[in-house]
């Protein structure tokens, strides 16, 4: 009974926090200044993009691609 309780309460403050982080997310303005395309090839290319993120809340943060985004 307090195993299921508990996973009700841990997936309603999930979602109240995936609410409160998407609100945050969707005021946020993305600014490219420039792009650069290169290593085209039939099954993709390399793409390179400079900007920044305005408007992003609060608290400082950091976005890092560790992977090629598919």
């Amino acid at each position: 009974m307090f195993t299921a309780l508990a996973k009700k309460a841990a997936t309603f403050a999930s979602g109240v926090g995936t609410s409160i982080a998407q609100e945050l997310v969707n005021g946020v303005k993305l600014i490219l200044d420039q792009g650069h395309i290169s290593n085209v090839k039939n099954g993709g290319f390399t793409l390179a993009l400079k900007g920044s993120l305005l408007d992003t809340g609060y608290s400082n943060s950091t976005i890092e691609f560790l992977e090629p985004v598919k």
